[in-house]
């Protein structure tokens, strides 16, 4: 399911960034080898085609670089997105009776 979201940035990038339209963005998939994908059939700008690449890549630099600071984890699995809480030290293991 993240794939879809994946690469619907890469189509809003292309629209917000690239300022193409929604009509000239194609989403598909390549069933061979079960690859979804987003294609913008207009010419972009090199700058604006490079951002919407990595739009995915900024937007998940974000949320991990708030749990790096403050020192909690996000753990992404088939069941949803769980936000844990990573011990500081020993003795919040000791304290929270936690076993690493």
């Amino acid at each position: 399911m993240l794939i879809v979201v994946h690469e619907f940035l890469h189509a809003a990038g292309y629209v917000y960034i690239g300022k193409a339209s929604w009509r000239d963005v194609k989403f598909g998939i390549i069933w061979k080898q079960f690859m979804p994908y987003a294609h913008c059939r207009v010419p972009l700008r090199i700058n604006h085609y490079r951002m919407a690449v990595f739009l995915p890549v900024i937007l998940g630099v974000v949320p991990l670089t708030y749990a790096f600071f403050y020192r909690q984890s996000v753990s992404f699995s088939h069941r949803g997105v769980y936000d844990t809480r990573i011990p500081r030290g020993l003795d919040d293991c000791k304290r929270n009776k936690k076993v690493l």
